[in-house]
């Protein structure tokens, strides 16, 4: 009987130091991961989300923090120092105010995707605007945009309403969202009869759709820049990342959903 205990004893033991070994494992491969922090334009949200799943299913070692928001909301907290691997913008100016504050050496820029503007409409509007000048029409109430201060989109598409000598006429109707996405979230919602953003976000517009896109020559020319930051504890792997970005299979993910990849 005294035997019989002893082997019980033993097996527990066996038991519980696998046990703690199996944890202590997890706990060494827990911290391997490497996070790297993207900081990216809220039009981004759709293709980078679809893209990380890629991407750390070829590099485990790798775990992708994606905050996305408007990019003058996030210039300024990489500014402020925030810890952020990868820059990801929606504006070559906000990216330029981080190269000139000292966080992103210009060499280490890429220019990689292209975007356009459109007008959006919910789909319980009767009322179908073609050009801009019908967004002053009596059937539309209220336009939104987003932010220009901080949200490239807002900034294109106040630039494209001035250029059309509406900005001021449109005035009282504007409502404005803090970034690109809460103006599709007014429309989708019925807030407002119509909306102005990218065509990407368009691409994932639920309640809604495509009245008619803003010609190019309305606004500057929408370029989306991407770097590694220059004190990036993860240099390499931010690298890395950001020849991910431009391989055929994340570029084929940016095209479907309403990105143009940029030419060199």
């Amino acid at each position: 009987m005294l035997k019989l205990r002893k082997i019980q004893s033993m097996i527990v033991a066996m038991v519980v130091s696998g046990a703690v070994l199996t944890g202590c494992t997890g706990q060494t491969e827990e911290a391997e991961l490497s996070q790297l922090n993207i900081f990216a334009a809220a039009s981004l949200t759709n293709a980078l989300e679809e893209i990380e799943k890629n991407f750390e299913n070829n590099n485990s070692e790798i775990d992708l923090i994606l905050n996305f928001g408007s990019s003058g909301s996030l210039q300024k907290q990489i500014q402020q120092g925030a810890p952020v691997d990868v820059f990801f913008s929606a504006s070559k100016k906000k990216l330029e105010s981080v190269i000139e504050t000292g966080e992103i050496e210009a060499d280490d820029v890429v220019e990689l995707l292209k975007n356009n503007l459109v007008v959006i409409t919910p789909f319980t509007l009767d009322y179908l605007p073609t050009k801009l000048e019908d967004l002053s029409s009596k059937y539309i109430r209220k336009v939104s945009i987003a932010a220009p201060e901080s949200a490239p989109a807002g900034r294109y598409a106040k630039e494209s309403l001035e250029k059309s000598g509406l900005f001021e006429t449109l005035k009282d109707k504007m409502v404005y969202g803090k970034d690109v996405r809460q103006t599709l979230n007014y429309v989708e919602t019925g807030e407002v009869e119509a909306g102005i953003v990218y065509s990407s976000d368009a691409v994932v517009l639920d309640g809604g759709s495509i009245a008619f896109e803003i010609p190019e020559e309305m606004h500057s020319e929408i370029v989306y820049p991407v770097a590694t930051l220059k004190d990036s504890p993860n240099k390499e792997l931010a690298q890395k990342f950001l020849d991910y970005l431009q391989e055929k299979e994340s570029e084929e993910i940016f095209v479907k959903y309403g990105f143009k990849v940029k030419e060199d």
